[in-house]
């Protein structure tokens, strides 16, 4: 039974990276631009929901379309003040490939930049 339950979780897991790989590339290919912040918007979004329905006393649906309205402004923002300079750019690629090479140089460098915490040992 549990072996069952593996399995499905890693199924469930394979289609979310493959649907958001699948966004990914639909936006780079129609844009040209690597654009990361999705994930960034959607919890900001989340977050302007949550304190519309928890702080301002709105109801549930008042509180999403809040989240909506949070999502459209930083969207129209993010477009309007880094991608469309980037593909308006001769070096559109470049900017692409300096902004996928930084992302990657950060990932690789956290482990190491990144203080310990005390009583934890390094790993062997």
């Amino acid at each position: 039974m549990r072996t069952f339950q593996i399995l499905i979780d890693g199924f469930a897991i394979s289609a979310l990276y493959a649907l958001g790989a699948t966004g990914f590339t639909l936006i780079f290919g129609v844009s040209g631009v690597l654009n990361l912040s999705h994930g960034a918007i959607m919890v900001a979004a989340a977050v302007a929901a949550w304190a519309a329905a928890s702080v301002l006393h709105m109801d549930t649906y008042s509180g999403a379309l809040v989240g909506v309205a949070v999502a459209l402004i930083i969207s129209f923002a993010t477009y309007f003040a880094v991608v469309k300079p980037i593909q308006n750019s001769r070096r559109a690629a470049n900017s692409t490939a300096a902004i996928s090479s930084r992302s990657i140089r950060t990932s690789a460098s956290s482990p190491i930049t990144t203080p310990r915490r005390p009583g934890r040992r390094s790993p062997a």
